[in-house]
Order: C-alpha cells, then sequence, then structure tokens
C-alpha cells in the first residue's frame, strides 16, 4: 500500500521521509537491516526482540520469514547476481 511518500509491505514501510528511505519495521525507525547486522554480528533474535522492545516478535518474524521465502525461491536462485 502506497500513501504519499510511505510505502508499506506488512512488517515493512518505506518513508521517503523517515530514515533517508531506508525499509523499516512498520511503525519504527529501526532499519529492517540492523536486524540482519544484528545477526551477522552473532546475536540472537531473542536479543534483537530484547534490545527492540518497541518492535513486536510477530513484525521480526514475518520479516525474517519473507527473507527465508525469497532467498529460498527457485526463481531467484536461477537469476544472474550480476
Amino acid at each position: 500500500m502506497k500513501t504519499g511518500t510511505t510505502s508499506v509491505y506488512g512488517p515493512i514501510w518505506i518513508d521517503a521521509d523517515r530514515m533517508s528511505g531506508a525499509p523499516c519495521f512498520t511503525g519504527t525507525r529501526v532499519p529492517v537491516e540492523d536486524l540482519f547486522n544484528w545477526l551477522d554480528d552473532g546475536g540472537t533474535v531473542a536479543g534483537f526482540i530484547s534490545e527492540f522492545d518497541q518492535i513486536p516478535k510477530e513484525q521480526i518474524m514475518e520479516v525474517l520469514h519473507r527473507a527465508k521465502r525469497l532467498v529460498t525461491s527457485e526463481k531467484l536462485l536461477h537469476e544472474d547476481p550480476a
């Protein structure tokens, strides 16, 4: 759904006027990328949930579920990454 400068994709929103347009958890200024950086740095999902308690657990899990679907899509695996 798009309204003005904001697009909402379930647990993710993009607002050109917030966080330089970075995809964030809906209703927050927390970039979705922070979750993946947290995990890359050895953090746990439970730790992220505790640290960012303004984001509902269900929203975090939905982002992870969408990421899983994306990277396990056969169509995506056949695409040239270049």
